[in-house]
């Protein structure tokens, strides 16, 4: 006899056709640029704002060695890696979501022997 409920829906490779903890709403392609769209909004308006009604002159003498040695090109490549990693996480989550798997569960499970 099997404890496994018989209304869970089961498509023809096996799987179940959702899960509670797969992702629901949105795709994660929209979400995760909107998501980041609004962070670096709020970052750069954050930034703008301590700069403009800051101490200019003190932010320009501790900018000035970074342009200077022409450092603009590694900010740049961080900058740049930082949006690949997140490309790599909304390819992640979209895989994710077309396979019907969320993340990771990471707790004991049962297990039953015949």
């Amino acid at each position: 006899m099997s404890d496994k409920k018989n209304d869970d829906a089961i498509d023809s490779m096996g799987l179940p056709v959702s899960k509670p903890n797969a992702p629901q709403g949105l795709p994660p392609a929209i979400f995760y640029t909107i998501f980041q769209a609004v962070l670096f909004s709020i970052g750069t308006a954050i930034a703008y704002c301590v700069y403009r009604f800051g101490d200019t002159k003190g932010y320009n003498l501790r900018m000035e060695p970074i342009i200077l040695a022409d450092y603009g090109w590694v900010y740049l490549g961080a900058f740049v890696l930082t949006k690949g990693f997140v490309f790599h996480s909304i390819l992640l989550g979209t895989s994710r979501k077309a396979s019907r798997v969320g993340l990771p569960n990471q707790v004991r499970q049962p297990t039953y022997m015949h």
